[in-house]
């Protein structure tokens, strides 16, 4: 589930105002939350007996689950019924030695029986989705508490879950009262996919981006002890000069704004004057500040090599990144050089 803001302009033209952010509370969740359902009425040993031995089984009770649940309404006398495999009767028939529907019927559980299928009534369909309903319901909320989201008109729900008529009452019931209107589309869950399709006939429909993360450069410089501290763990020499290494240099900080096409631009120069190639490395981070590339919370993104011609300290490295769409367009070269090095990673706009 991601939740991000956008102010839309003129012509159709859309700027994001807060950068998209995002928790694992999604229709996978309800799907949790029935598995674990399931456990407490037939037995977790039948569950997972029954996905180890029957896969298919397993898969083809799942998928009807997960159609079922986008179509079940929000109303009081609303009835779930979900079709149990032949092969899931075997396997409980094998593992406790009794027939799956007399198990469950004896347990005279409320709102839970089997007549032919399981039916489950409303109030259990509300705790099997309560937990991620109230995740994305809670998530939406403290967004909403930020400066940059006081003035927001429309919460428009888009993707597979935002079909379901559950989640769309309780986000209605608890952003409603502030005068916001809550739009759910024709077909929200083809939403994502027919945006990218239209986003990829014309990108310039979204003119910026606000950076989830802060990406950065792996730098070596010359060693200060004022600067790096007496702990020289970090440093190499070369050709008779002590560098600190691995340190982490910014390119673009977490909630930055950055324009479509806008380019970042660096110069480098090799640390051997015989040295015949630059290694180039990229990082990012949730971090708000991070000095070195092995810091907690920095991950590793991506690495790709330079080549030099020549010899000498004073050869310099032409380094550029493209950011504001989908994906970090990175590219280098030695100055002078017409031919760049490129390199193609995710621009990761949000949290999955």
């Amino acid at each position: 589930m991601d939740v991000t803001a956008y102010r839309l302009g003129r012509n159709n033209i859309m700027y994001q105002i807060y950068r998209a952010t995002g928790s694992d509370m999604g229709g996978t969740k309800v799907n949790d939350a029935f598995v674990v359902f399931l456990e407490n009425i037939i037995g977790k040993e039948v569950v997972e007996m029954f996905k180890q031995e029957c896969p298919i089984g397993w898969l083809q009770l799942m998928c009807e689950f997960d159609k079922k649940k986008k179509g079940v309404r929000n109303i009081p006398n609303e009835r779930l019924s979900i079709q149990l495999p032949h092969s899931m009767h075997k396997v409980h028939k094998k593992v406790i030695g009794k027939e799956l529907e007399d198990v469950i019927n004896s347990k005279q559980m409320t709102g839970v029986k089997f007549a032919e299928c399981l039916i489950i009534s409303h109030e259990i369909i509300h705790e099997i989705y309560e937990k991620a309903v109230t995740g994305i319901v809670g998530h939406m909320d403290l967004r909403m508490r930020s400066s940059d989201l006081a003035n927001i008109s429309h919460i428009i729900m888009v993707g597979g879950f935002s079909e379901s008529s559950i989640l769309q009452a309780e986000v209605k019931r608890r952003f409603g009262k502030r005068n916001i209107s809550v739009v759910v589309p024709s077909d929200a869950g083809l939403c994502v996919l027919k945006g990218g399709v239209m986003f990829g006939h014309a990108p310039s429909v979204i003119q910026n981006r606000i950076c989830r993360l802060t990406y950065g450069r792996r730098v070596g410089v010359r060693y200060d002890p004022r600067k790096h501290g007496k702990d020289k763990s970090r440093v190499t020499e070369w050709d008779g000069v002590e560098y600190q290494r691995g340190i982490f240099r910014a390119i673009v900080r977490k909630g930055e704004s950055i324009k479509v096409g806008e380019v970042k631009k660096f110069l480098g120069t090799p640390v051997s004057g015989d040295q015949i190639e630059i290694a180039n490395e990229l990082y990012c981070t949730e971090e708000d500040d991070v000095s070195y590339c092995d810091d907690p919370g920095v991950q590793f993104v991506g690495k790709w090599l330079t080549p030099l011609e020549g010899e000498g300290l004073n050869r310099e490295l032409e380094t550029r990144f493209l950011f504001g769409e989908t994906e970090i367009i990175c590219q280098s070269r030695q100055k002078g050089q017409k031919n760049w090095v490129e390199a193609v990673y995710d621009f990761h706009v949000s949290d999955r």
